[in-house]
């Protein structure tokens, strides 16, 4: 079992099991055992992308998995989602792949942390990229270039 701990310093327990990813997939459409394939075709984004590039999947899948500690605690989706920031988000993603993984028995569970690994090595990657093009100005000139474009074009009459 994997925990995070929301804004409101609640701690929630992620346990995939055959229950929590069918409540998953009934509720949220995603199934979370197949977070870790890879695309079906070239320049698709894995199922992985796809659920972390949208906060509210997330949320969903995550809220779908602990629907029982919400009814424990009285607390509805919406209380839910409004104690998830980005952080929250990032543990809460965390402990959702470390729970896909351990669902899987040896040796299946070693190839899905790999992959685990090699998509968070990807993620910071792309995340280093990102700060290099900030640094370095790309997206500025770029904005400058397309803002000089527009005003050395003349109008049509």
């Amino acid at each position: 079992m994997h925990k995070f701990t929301d804004t409101l310093g609640r701690d929630w327990n992620i346990c995939v099991n055959v229950g929590t990813v069918r409540r998953a997939k009934d509720e949220t459409g995603i199934d979370i055992l197949a977070l870790m394939d890879f695309p079906k075709k070239d320049g698709e984004q894995t199922p992985l992308q796809v659920l972390t590039a949208d906060p509210m999947k997330v949320v969903g899948v995550v809220a779908a998995i602990c629907e029982g500690q919400l009814k424990e605690r009285g607390i509805d989706a919406v209380a839910f989602a409004e104690a998830f920031t980005g952080e929250t988000l990032e543990k809460a993603t965390d402990a959702l792949l470390e729970g896909v993984v351990d669902f899987f028995p040896q040796p299946r569970r070693n190839y899905m942390r790999s992959i685990k690994e090699a998509a968070a090595k990807a993620a910071e990657a792309e995340n280093k990229a990102m700060e290099d093009a900030v640094k370095n100005r790309v997206f500025e000139k770029v904005v400058d270039e397309a803002l000089g474009k527009l005003s050395t074009a003349t109008p049509e009459s």
